[in-house]
């Protein structure tokens, strides 16, 4: 009898262990995906302006389109104005105790306020639109670099300003990302700069090529949100760097599974695009939004040589994910994302009376930017 019960016991619960695994196989993490509707345009004529190159970096206020423009011995910053359409430029030096010091990304402040890296000096410059002030602010014993800066990656109160960084550490350093901060404050009354955010723990204890650490940070009033290409996660922290919560915001055909470091650059570029990867994080005021880039018609091998990575780019998805303010998802949609299918493109996106609009690619006419605001339910 004991022997019986002994076997029905065993029988049971190997039952429920094998019911439990089928839960946990059968159970998904996504959303049905719906295909997205393209709702209003909205058109950025540039007139006798000079077109955004692979050079050129953007970004948006309130009312406000941006972006910059390389001449030989000048940086121009073009201003665009939604309610009146006019365009404001600005031509800034390159060299001198007044010149802008990098070409590279900046982050729209306010009204007349941009800020920039500077490029090899270990600092970064506010640039005042209205007056075309410069001031240079440097880091403490030259330890930290600015990157990653997109719009509303900054944090600012007009005293502290909040910004993105990496410690000069090389990638490949032991335990790099352990001791690597990736955000900090900085003083610009005292000159003095406190980091506190790191890379979260998913990333602590693998061996990332420096493809898979790249991230975006989105700043509301109250909060420092971390998003990276390859991570299903996004991590909130508080204005002290206490993290608060992390989001599972998964889109299907983004693989984060093999994260090691191949021998040659070309491959690690390779496998973090083309398995997929997150790009940006967005608020519009009432709903966050999270994008990525999917390849459908990648299989288990990557594609090499200009041919195949132009078939795989031209099945590209555009996909997003729409959250409510407690990042709970709503719903998730997708659109062609390729330019010889007229998808659409994260890669340059506004706010606008509270809608959202992203790039629609491959416009007829060279000389006007057209944009779309879009509809997921």
């Amino acid at each position: 009898m004991a022997k019986l019960f002994k076997q029905t016991t065993l029988i049971i619960y190997l039952g429920s262990i094998f019911s439990l695994c089928s839960c946990l196989k059968e159970k998904s993490y996504f959303l049905e995906e719906q295909k997205i509707t393209l709702k209003d345009s909205l058109s950025i004529n540039y007139h006798d302006l000079p077109l955004m190159n692979e050079l050129s970096s953007w970004s948006f206020g309130d009312d406000t389109f941006l972006y910059s423009y390389l001449y030989l011995d000048s940086l121009g910053i073009f201003q665009y104005n939604f309610s009146n359409q006019h365009w404001i430029t600005n031509y800034f030096d390159l060299e001198g105790p007044n010149g802008i010091k990098s070409t590279g990304p900046f982050t729209y402040l306010n009204d007349s306020l941009l800020v920039k890296k500077a490029s090899g000096q270990f600092g970064f410059q506010l640039i005042n639109l209205k007056n075309k002030g410069i001031k240079n602010y440097s880091f403490e014993n030259g330890e930290y670099n600015i990157l990653n800066l997109s719009p509303y990656s900054v944090y600012f109160d007009g005293t502290i300003i909040g910004l993105p960084i990496r410690k000069f550490i090389p990638s490949g350093t032991p335990n790099f990302t352990q001791i690597s901060p990736v955000y900090g404050f900085y003083n610009l009354n005292k000159g003095h700069f406190t980091h506190f955010i790191y890379f979260p723990e998913e990333f602590q204890n693998n061996s990332c090529s420096s493809n898979f650490l790249k991230h975006t940070f989105l700043v509301t009033d109250d909060k420092i949100i971390l998003n990276f290409r390859k991570s299903h996660f996004i991590y909130c922290y508080d204005l002290k760097g206490n993290l608060i919560s992390k989001a599972d915001l998964r889109i299907r055909g983004v693989n984060i599974e093999n994260r090691g470091i191949f021998q040659y650059p070309f491959q690690n570029m390779t496998n973090t695009e083309f398995t997929g990867n997150y790009k940006n994080l967005i608020f519009d005021g009432e709903f966050y939004y999270r994008t990525a880039l999917v390849y459908p018609t990648i299989g288990n091998s990557l594609p090499n040589g200009f041919q195949e990575i132009q078939q795989a780019s031209n099945s590209s998805l555009f996909k997003i994910i729409k959250c409510d303010r407690n990042l709970t998802p709503v719903s998730t949609g997708y659109y062609s994302g390729a330019p010889s299918k007229n998808g659409l493109g994260d890669g340059r996106y506004f706010i606008f009376n509270n809608h959202l609009y992203f790039w629609h690619l491959n416009s007829p006419d060279e000389g006007i930017g057209n944009f779309t605001s879009i509809q997921i339910n």
